[in-house]
């Protein structure tokens, strides 16, 4: 069986996630590229790994061919790489927000659909021992009737 060849573009603390499940399935994916404009940032979550370091996106994606591009940098940048990603052949794994407007999610959905490229969205917070028991609280009335909420991370 071949490979997933992944390129992870943005090396912040959410790709430090996506490189150690990418390690977990080592059988079934590889980390070949980075893409972030800190080279430190780029060479810390790259240690141990053959995969190359790049400062720009799109001469990442034409080098290397990825069959997932993972999308980890700040949301506003979300749309115009996820645009030349699935028009460079590659599937998405995008962390949330999916763009910054409706108009572009669905810009991004019609492009998945043209091209034949597969989404994913990503929501790894979701799944942190914290929000279960946020989540327990809320549902014992520890903080009376919850009727909305607000979360920085």
């Amino acid at each position: 069986m071949t490979k997933l060849k992944v390129l992870i573009i943005g090396c912040g603390r959410v790709a430090q996630k996506h490189v150690k499940a990418i390690n977990k399935l080592n059988k079934e994916m590889e980390l070949v590229g980075v893409v972030d404009i800190n080279e430190e940032a780029a060479k810390k979550i790259t240690a141990n790994t053959n995969a190359k370091i790049f400062s720009d996106y799109k001469i990442a994606i034409d080098q290397l061919s990825p069959d997932i591009v993972a999308v980890t940098v700040p949301s506003g940048l979300h749309y115009q790489i996820a645009d030349y990603a699935m028009e460079h052949g590659a599937n998405l794994l995008l962390e949330k927000p999916m763009t910054m407007s409706v108009g572009e999610a669905k810009l991004i959905w019609e492009k998945s659909n043209a091209t034949k490229k597969k989404i994913a969205m990503g929501h790894i917070y979701r799944y942190f021992p914290l929000v279960s028991l946020i989540q327990e609280d809320i549902s014992l009335g520890l903080y009376g009737k919850v009727t909305h909420g607000t979360v920085f991370v």
